[in-house]
């Protein structure tokens, strides 16, 4: 009882199914085998060629078009929800983190020490409010009246509006 079914009359198996006991033979004679392009990359030239028609494919309406339909109707789960949801806010964090130590650096390199990165001004401000008045912005400013404040200042108003958005909560 041979597991394949004889080819057709022509000797080609297409259009022609493997029956599961014929599956399951060629599962177990594959089985402890590595793919001849197991860890073979694409070159630097078929990459490039790859990423030329990937980008003019999507210019075209039709390919735009055909992937739109394919997505609509299709949720997140609610476990990818969460996933997502819990990335962003580390991604978030971090981005506050670095902007930090990039403060804290530039600060270094300028010989700084004023290091109150409370914002004292500011907090004072925005914890009256959460939308920090022109006032807040002023004091936070040094009083230059600055119409564009520093990255730093900037960073500053940002972490008096954080503090006093949890007091308001």
């Amino acid at each position: 009882a041979d597991p394949l079914l004889p080819p057709p009359a022509g000797g080609s198996f297409a259009g022609r199914a493997h029956s599961a006991a014929s599956r399951a033979a060629i599962s177990a004679a594959n089985k402890g085998r590595v793919p001849w392009n197991k860890g073979v990359g694409h070159s630097e030239d078929t990459r490039r060629k790859i990423k030329e028609r990937t980008a003019a494919a999507m210019r075209r309406p039709e390919v735009r078009a055909r992937i739109r339909e394919s997505i609509v109707g299709r949720r997140h789960s609610d476990e990818t929800i969460a996933k997502i949801r819990q990335r962003s806010r580390f991604a978030a964090m971090l981005k506050e983190q670095q902007e930090q130590q990039q403060l804290q650096k530039t600060d270094a390199e300028r010989g700084d020490t004023d290091n109150d990165d409370d914002g004292a001004a500011a907090a004072a401000a925005a914890s009256t409010a959460i939308t920090i008045p022109a006032a807040a912005a002023s004091a936070a400013t040094g009083g230059r009246g600055s119409a564009a404040p520093s990255r730093r200042e900037r960073l500053k108003l940002a972490n008096a509006a954080k503090a006093a958005s949890r007091l308001c909560l």
